[in-house]
Formats: structure tokens, C-alpha cells, sequence
């Protein structure tokens, strides 16, 4: 045994020494904290990191007694950066290395933290509101992953960020209110799409849109439907009805719950097969009780995003299903369901009356006897009803269908002795219009009890009367005649004040013109001064001018402004007429190629290129789908280039550096934007690429 012992002795003097020599062949650095230290090991450890895609460095032999590398070596671990001291932990990027797990609250702790890059991996688990204790903090990337739950409002404490990604995760809930206080975001840079996130409060919309790289962050969030209603069908199902969400791309549904008490806990019963449903009748339910239900979207992992986003339920709505002997049923006009039919019950058997969709329920007492009568006003109905002996059984399917009942109204238009043909009729209030005929008659149906006013119009006429007013159309209205006579008309329709058009955009310039025999000239004024003819020679039965916007007949451009106004004055002759009021030329960006219908080939070379005017900023091209952003082709360039030699199918993602891969199967348009504002343009029409 002693001599056991002292070889064990032995050995222990030798691995002291061992490290004794390994710690003066090191150069002489700083060591980080023992709090910066375990925060680094917390995450390994939360995030199964022996299963990382690399290690390096983490776990270099020799190990401390926390199983990892020497303290000091940390400037060495896979995605960490130290200050050139190595005292203090600055930069953390791990994307794309195959985290797996939560987040651990020790991450809080990094207080020189500037960077921190953990997307494109699986992290799951909440966002630990610690992370809103990194003041030093410039970019918080967190990016398709499996986070969920509601975003932590002590990430509005970020004051020194400059760009945060948390898109394409299942995040849920209000957006917290303290993220206005985040002054120092970049513009159109940082990312909250593709999870169930909302907010009601319109100033950190606004803000939030202009922080977001697509200008838009609400478009693709799988939120809960709102405006939710419940109508008994029969004794044992309730039609549940909501208004759908905007984001509507992508497969998935509305999953609706049911419970016996208010405020659950609920009942899955079913899902729509899409999202742009709005209802979803709930079956087997038991008679006379009462239902609690909500609702909850979910969008299926797709291109974008490949988690399973459900919202948070809706707000609770509830129905009581019909007593045990009911009859129910629906009653249809032009097979749509009709509401506010009134259905009668004799022999003390009540009134119900038709919902939203066009069912009714009505409970009569066991072995009722009488009739049914369905009424609407101006309606006609089949059956007129439906008896009913000695009730003991519910009655389903008691339907009925509708036809409305019309009346007409019908005149003659005369000038001097001859009548006239091509007069519009025009009646407001859905009541349609018609155009006289060769003997200048016209006929025009409306809805029996229709209100409203019937006004004719022809190019260049003047009519008596202007219009006629009518009250509760019951029986049908003969002899509703009217007289013209000529008239000269050149009015300006448009820009008549108030529009923005955006500099070297296509717009028409618009008029009525009646009575002119003289081609017309179009001039520009701005402040009341003429700037210059916009063209002349113009025919004022066509009726429209296309115009590129602050383009003079000498090919000229004019500056931006918001006192501009237009003139239409007949040549030689003196009608005329100019807008109401100042319209503005704004900033503007027009997309010349690719320009839509072209087939591109993966590889090729070409050149997109654009018009502008006015702008202050550089600009960027990205690529979009219908589904939304796809990609950026090209950031920070020159507006005054005027084009860009694209390799066709590179598209990168937000920070420019990683590639994207693009889909074939998909149509694409090209978009140009002036960075830090609102100014863009698309392709006019879609472009396809091809391998």
C-alpha cells in the first residue's frame, strides 16, 4: 500500500507540473470574468453542444474542472470574439451550427456583448427577458428558429440596438410597447415576419414598418380572426363565423374549440382547409346548452418558414344550441344564405328570425300542431309555408328559397323633336342603370322598396330634370322623362388636387370634353407660373394623356414640388380649365427592365435598369413573390447609375452575405426602393427564371 501511495503521489506532482509548464508557455492575456465564462458554458450545455456542428475550441485539452478548455482560451472558441485583451466577450456567432434547445438566462450576463448571432438553427423555448440587459448590444439575430411565446419587454431596454431579426420563428403576442424606445434600429433592416405576432398600438406600427426590411411586418403574422359569431343551426351544431385573417398565403386553417364553461379549457373540434375561410359549422353537440368557442390560426411549415405557427385564440364567443323538438333549417336567395327573414309560428309557436347565413331554429312544445310562414319585405317565397301535426321529433332541413320582387322605372329622353339614343341612366343605391334605346326609351328593374336617385348623363348635354328622387319604390314608375339640350364641356377630371405622383411614373392625365372642335394643348404650371408644355395637338375625344410624370414636350424635367397645377385649353378657342387645386411631384422610382413577361436563365448576365428623380438616398433591388420579400439582389447603390448587371438567380439575404436559394416553380418581380423611405417601384408584370 505505501508504495501505491506514492506512486499515486508521483503521478499527481507530474500532472501539476504539466500545467504549471503549460500556463507559462502561454502568452500573457486577460481572462474573462467567471460570470462571462459560464454564460458561454450555459450555452453549450442548454443547446446539446457536443452535437454542434463545430466545437472547436470549446472542449481543447487541457480541460478545466468545468470539463472545458483553460480559462483564457475563450478568444479560441468556435464563434466567440474577445476584446483583443480577451477580458471581455464581444461577439457570439453561432449561425447555422445545429443549436438544439433553450436559451439560457446566463446569456444576460455578457454585459460587452455586441453581436449576437444564433439564427438558422433549432432553438426552442422563450426569448430570456436577460437578454434585455446587454446594453451594449448593436444586433440581436435570432432568425429561423423554433422560438416561441411572447417577445420580452425588457428587449426594449436594447438602447444601442441597430438591427434585430426575429422572423421565421412561432413567436405569439402583443409586440411589446417598449420597443419604440429601440431609437437607434436602421431603417429597413430589421425582421419580424413569418410568426403570430400583432400589435394595437398605431405609433409602434408605424414605427415598426419602418424598421422592417420589407416595409411591411404585419403581411405574413398568423394572428388570431377577429369578430367571431355563433348561430344555431339545430339542437346539435352551431355555426361558428369570423372575419379571416390578411395573411392568407401558405396551406393551413382555423382550428376551432368548444367548451362547456367560459373560458375553456377547450375542446379541439376541427380546422378550415385554408385560411381564406370564414366559418366552420361545430356538430354533435347536446340540445339546449350553452358553448364557449375560440378560434386559433395556424399556417403549416412551408418555404418561408419551417415551424408550425399557431396564433393565440381569438376572443371567446358563445351559443346555445336548439331545445330537444325544433325546427330549423335555412332559407336561401340565389342560393346565398338570407338574414332578417322573419319566420311566423302559429298556434303560439313564437317568431324567429334568420341569421347572418340565413338559418333559423325555433323550439315548439312537444306535439305542436300549426304552420310556418316565412316573410321578408319585397321577397317571394316557396313554399308560402309548412304545416306541421303533432310534433314529437325535430324538424331539419325546413327550407325555403327566395326571389325578390321588382319594379320599373321607364321614361323617354327627348331633344327638340327627335328622341335620343346612348343616355345613361344612372340609379344609385345598387339600383343599376340603363342606356336609352333607338327611340330613346329605357327601362330600369330595382328591388321592390328601393330608395334613391336616377340621374342621366351624355357627353355635352344638359338635362331637365338634372335627376329624379324616389321613396320606397312599390309599384312601377312610366313616364319618367327627360329634355336636353347642348352644352360645351372641357373639364379636368385628374390631377385635379391633391394627388402625389411620383417623378417619371406613367399617369394619365384625364378630361371630359363635349362640344370642342379645336385639338387641345396641355401646359404645366407650378405656383401659378407656366413651366412648359406637357404636349399640344392633343384630340379631347380620347379623352386622356399619358403622361411621364414632370416630362415637358422638349424632353425636359421639371424639379419636385407640391404646388403644381395642370391646364387643358382648347387651341385658338377659349375653353379651358385647370386643376381644382395643387397636385405634388413627389420623389420618384420607376422600374424600366426587367419589366415583366421576360424568361431569364439562371446565370446569365443582365441588366436592370430604372429611371429616378428627386431622391436623397442610395438605392436597393430585391426580389419578390407574391408571398413577399424573396431575397436582396444588390444594397447602397447610386440611383444616378441607372442600371445594374445582375447574375441572374443571386439573391442574398439581409445582411448581404449568405445566398438565398431561389425556387423555379414561382413568378418574380424585381423591386427598387430608396433606403430610409417609402419610395419604390416594381415590375409592372411578373418575370419567370428558369435553370
Amino acid at each position: 500500500m505505501k508504495k501505491t501511495n506514492s506512486n499515486f503521489s508521483f503521478i499527481l506532482c507530474l500532472v501539476v507540473a504539466g500545467i504549471l509548464l503549460y500556463w507559462i508557455s502561454l502568452p500573457v492575456f486577460g481572462v474573462v470574468s467567471p460570470q462571462e465564462r459560464a454564460a458561454l458554458i450555459a450555452l453549450y450545455n442548454n443547446t446539446n453542444g457536443d452535437d454542434w456542428s463545430s466545437t472547436y475550441g470549446w472542449k481543447k485539452p487541457p480541460l478545466d474542472l468545468d470539463g472545458f478548455a483553460m480559462p483564457g482560451t475563450e478568444k479560441n472558441w468556435y464563434g466567440i470574439k474577445c476584446d483583443p485583451d480577451n477580458t471581455t466577450v464581444q461577439r457570439i456567432d453561432l449561425y447555422n451550427n445545429n443549436l438544439n434547445g433553450a436559451l439560457p438566462p446566463e446569456l444576460g450576463n455578457l454585459a460587452n456583448l455586441t453581436y449576437l448571432g444564433l439564427n438558422n438553427n433549432q432553438l426552442s423555448g422563450n426569448i430570456p427577458p436577460e437578454l434585455g440587459n446587454l446594453a451594449n448590444l448593436h444586433d440581436l439575430e435570432l432568425f429561423s428558429n423554433q422560438l416561441s411565446g411572447s417577445i420580452p419587454p425588457e428587449l426594449g431596454n436594447l438602447a444601442n440596438l441597430h438591427n434585430f431579426d426575429l422572423g421565421y420563428n412561432k413567436l405569439t403576442g402583443s409586440i411589446p410597447s417598449t420597443f419604440t424606445n429601440l431609437t437607434k434600429l436602421v431603417n429597413d433592416w430589421s425582421d419580424l415576419t413569418y410568426n403570430a405576432l400583432y400589435t394595437n398600438n398605431d405609433t409602434l406600427r408605424v414605427f415598426l414598418h419602418s424598421k422592417q426590411i420589407s416595409g411591411d411586418w404585419q403581411g405574413a403574422q398568423t394572428v388570431a380572426p377577429t369578430n367571431l359569431s355563433a348561430t344555431p343551426i339545430s339542437s346539435t351544431s352551431i355555426d361558428i363565423h369570423w372575419t379571416p385573417i390578411i395573411y392568407k398565403g401558405n396551406s393551413g386553417g382555423y382550428r376551432v374549440f368548444y367548451s362547456n364553461i367560459p373560458g375553456g379549457p377547450y375542446t379541439y373540434f376541427g380546422i378550415t382547409a385554408d385560411k381564406t375561410a370564414s366559418s366552420l359549422p361545430v356538430t354533435e353537440l347536446n340540445p339546449d346548452t350553452t358553448y364557449y368557442f375560440v378560434v386559433q390560426t395556424r399556417t403549416d411549415p412551408n418555404y418561408a418558414n419551417r415551424n408550425t405557427v399557431d396564433s393565440e385564440y381569438s376572443g371567446e364567443v358563445s351559443g346555445v344550441t336548439c331545445h330537444l323538438v325544433t325546427i330549423s333549417g335555412k332559407v336561401t336567395a340565389g342560393g346565398r344564405g338570407l338574414q332578417g327573414v322573419t319566420i311566423t309560428l302559429s298556434n303560439n309557436g313564437g317568431i324567429k328570425t334568420t341569421g347572418y347565413n340565413g338559418y333559423y331554429c325555433a323550439s315548439v312544445p312537444y306535439g305542436w300542431s300549426g304552420t310556418a310562414t316565412p316573410s321578408k319585405r319585397g321577397y317571394c317565397f316557396f313554399p308560402v309555408k309548412r304545416s306541421y301535426c303533432n310534433l314529437k321529433a325535430n324538424q331539419t332541413s325546413q327550407n325555403y328559397t327566395t326571389s325578390q320582387q321588382t319594379r320599373t322605372i321607364s321614361g323617354t329622353v327627348t331633344f327638340g323633336s327627335s328622341k335620343l339614343p346612348g343616355v345613361t341612366i344612372t340609379l344609385d343605391n345598387n339600383g343599376g342603370s340603363a342606356t336609352t334605346d333607338a327611340n330613346g326609351n329605357y327601362s330600369v328593374t330595382v328591388n321592390y322598396g328601393w330608395s334613391g336617385t336616377a340621374t342621366p348623363s351624355y357627353p355635352g348635354y344638359d338635362f331637365t330634370p338634372a335627376n329624379r328622387s324616389y321613396t320606397n319604390v312599390t309599384a312601377d314608375q312610366t313616364n319618367q322623362d327627360y329634355i336636353v339640350s347642348v352644352i360645351i364641356i372641357l373639364t379636368l377630371t385628374s390631377p385635379n388636387g391633391g394627388e402625389t405622383w411620383p417623378i417619371t411614373s406613367l399617369r394619365n392625365i384625364t378630361w371630359k370634353a363635349a362640344g370642342i372642335s379645336d385639338n387641345l394643348e396641355i401646359t404645366l404650371w407650378k405656383g401659378g407660373v407656366l413651366i412648359g408644355i406637357i404636349a399640344d395637338d392633343i384630340n379631347p375625344a380620347v379623352g386622356f394623356y399619358a403622361w411621364t410624370v414632370g416630362q415637358l414636350i422638349d424632353g425636359s424635367m421639371v424639379s419636385c414640388g407640391s404646388d403644381y397645377t395642370i391646364k387643358i385649353k382648347e387651341t385658338g378657342q377659349s375653353p379651358e380649365d385647370s386643376s381644382d387645386a395643387n397636385f405634388n411631384i413627389s420623389p420618384g422610382i420607376t422600374v424600366d427592365a426587367p419589366n415583366g413577361g421576360e424568361t431569364l436563365k439562371f446565370g446569365d448576365l443582365l441588366q436592370i435598369t430604372w429611371r429616378t428623380g428627386c431622391l436623397s438616398h442610395n438605392i436597393k433591388i430585391t426580389l419578390w413573390t407574391d408571398s413577399g420579400w424573396e431575397g436582396l439582389i444588390k444594397y447602397n447603390i447610386n440611383p444616378a447609375d441607372g442600371s445594374f448587371l445582375w447574375t441572374v438567380g443571386d439573391v442574398f439575404d439581409s445582411t448581404g452575405k449568405a445566398k438565398l436559394p431561389v425556387d423555379i416553380n414561382l413568378k418574380y418581380k424585381i423591386k427598387i426602393k430608396e433606403i430610409s423611405t417609402v419610395v419604390s417601384d416594381y415590375s409592372d408584370n411578373y418575370i419567370t427564371l428558369i435553370k
